[in-house]
């Protein structure tokens, strides 16, 4: 897949396709709202009347982001290039967007409804993983990380929260609020605090090494249950991840597991673990991943049995269906920067 994705990526990067002016919410019926973020909601729905071959009453994820407060809060850029990443991208561990549309209030993105839930309600039942099961997931997101980093895209929000089960127990990246597409450098600083890199928090120019630095984060969080550095304020956070030693539990950690946690959460990005010459192999290759009983192939075939099957999930054949009610505006704006959308 690495061979071909940049030129699949560019190809149809080249020529993205603008929202979708033959649907509406009136293509939709909300069952539940699944969460609601800084710029709107995101909602369970049946999708009804669509032309896209896909069978009727179809479950997805209505994602609902009010142009207003993308304007008031200067984010329009950030809405604008998760769409452009989404629809470009197709990899198993990367959630789908099937279309996006918009109306005068927000801006819409269709997407698969991946059912088993996030990481993060997981680790809060289950605290910690064994190695096993953690290579299991660090693993697929290694490899959904060289997909993007070899479409040039780095991700920048990596955190239990969006990483979702499938019903068969593996998972998908989503939201890509935060990820860009960048020739060699960026500089914004962005992303979720306690996953920030020493090279975003101290806004320096940075390219995909934040996204290792990310993984070395999570990498620690499944083994231990907590992340490595921590603080009563962000800039206590932001100094001890500038500053502060890694500590390495004993009972929990191997030599073998900690080197491989210390070479991701190295504070030089240039001897950062996949980020010297040989990129991700150097992760790839490294002793903790050779213990691994199965290979990178294996997982990206889907092929290895899941260490967990989301279990009870629900069954929404017969749940209440709402229409989705969308605010009017009390003030037209002036929303010239949604064109493109």
């Amino acid at each position: 897949m690495m061979n071909n994705c940049y030129t699949n990526f560019d190809y149809c990067w080249s020529k993205k396709q603008k929202s979708n002016p033959n649907i509406s919410t009136n293509n939709f019926k909300a069952i539940e709202k699944l969460g609601k973020g800084a710029f709107g909601f995101v909602y369970l729905v049946k999708w009804y009347n669509n032309e896209d071959n896909i069978h009727e009453n179809f479950l997805c994820v209505l994602k609902i982001t009010s142009k207003q407060q993308l304007m008031k809060k200067k984010a329009h850029l950030f809405a604008l290039r998760e769409r452009d990443i989404l629809q470009c991208c197709h990899h198993p561990n990367l959630v789908k967007l099937f279309t996006s549309f918009k109306d005068e209030s927000n801006i819409y993105l269709v997407l698969e409804f991946i059912a088993g839930g996030d990481l993060f309600s997981y680790m809060q039942i289950h605290e910690r993983l064994n190695e096993d099961h953690t290579r299991f997931y660090i693993g697929q997101i290694i490899l959904a990380f060289e997909y993007l980093h070899c479409c040039h895209i780095i991700y920048r929000d990596l955190k239990p929260e969006n990483i979702i089960l499938t019903d068969r127990g593996y998972i998908k990246l989503i939201d890509f609020g935060f990820a860009k597409r960048i020739n060699k450098s960026t500089s914004t600083m962005c992303g979720t605090p306690q996953f920030m890199s020493p090279e975003i928090i101290l806004q320096k120019k940075y390219d995909k090494c934040v996204d290792y630095w990310a993984l070395g984060i999570l990498t620690y969080e499944l083994l231990t249950g907590i992340v490595p550095f921590d603080g009563e304020n962000n800039e206590d956070l932001f100094d001890a991840i500038l500053h502060n030693p890694i500590y390495f539990q004993s009972t929990i950690f191997t030599t073998i597991s900690a080197n491989f946690v210390q070479g991701l959460l190295t504070r030089n990005p240039l001897q950062r673990l996949g980020c010297t010459i040989n990129n991700s192999l150097d992760i790839r290759y490294h002793p903790w991943f050779q213990q691994y009983l199965y290979s990178f192939e294996q997982l990206e075939q889907q092929s290895i049995p899941a260490f967990y099957i989301p279990s009870n999930l629900t069954d929404y054949t017969n749940y209440p269906l709402k229409f989705i009610e969308v605010t009017p505006l009390k003030n037209p704006i002036n929303d010239k920067i949604f064109d493109n959308f």
